[in-house]
C-alpha cells in the first residue's frame, strides 16, 4: 500500500511538471519582450579638493537636478533551443539641470556684479546581454 502511494505521489508529479512545461510561456515561448517603468532615486555627489585642502562636495540638488526620475527598461528574450536563452536588456537613467546665480559683492567703495550659470547632465546607460542554460 505504502509502495502504491509514493508510485502514485512519482507519477503525479511528473505529470505536473510536464503540464506546467506545456503550460507556462517562460518554458514554451520562443520570444518574449517586456517594457516597464522603474522610479529610481539617487543619491551622487561629486567632491573637489584644493590647494589650501578645502574639501567642496555638491550633490545633486545643489546642481538643480531632481535625485529621483522615472526609468524606462526594456527586454527581450529569445528561447532559440530547449535549454538555451539569450537575455537583452537595456535601461537609461539621465537627469539634467541647471543653476543660476545673481548676485553681487562690495569690496571698499566698489559693487562687483557676479553672474554665473551651471548647466549639468547626468546619463548613465545599461546594456545587459545574458546567455543561459536551463537546467531540464
Amino acid at each position: 500500500m505504502q509502495t502504491t502511494f509514493l508510485i502514485h505521489c512519482a507519477l503525479s508529479l511528473i505529470a505536473s511538471t510536464a503540464e506546467a512545461q506545456e503550460i507556462h510561456p517562460d518554458l514554451t515561448d520562443t520570444w518574449q519582450f517586456t517594457a516597464s517603468a522603474l522610479f529610481q532615486n539617487s543619491d551622487a555627489s561629486v567632491s573637489s579638493t584644493g590647494i589650501l585642502q578645502n574639501v567642496r562636495t555638491l550633490d545633486l540638488e545643489d546642481l538643480g537636478m531632481d535625485d529621483s526620475t522615472i526609468v524606462l527598461q526594456l527586454s527581450a528574450r529569445w528561447r532559440f533551443s530547449d535549454r538555451w536563452i539569450l537575455n537583452f536588456a537595456y535601461s537609461d537613467f539621465s537627469l539634467d539641470g541647471r543653476q543660476a546665480i545673481d548676485s553681487s559683492f562690495d569690496y571698499g567703495d566698489t559693487t562687483f556684479p557676479l553672474n554665473a550659470s551651471l548647466d549639468t547632465e547626468l546619463s548613465l546607460s545599461a546594456i545587459v546581454v545574458a546567455l543561459r542554460l536551463r537546467h531540464l
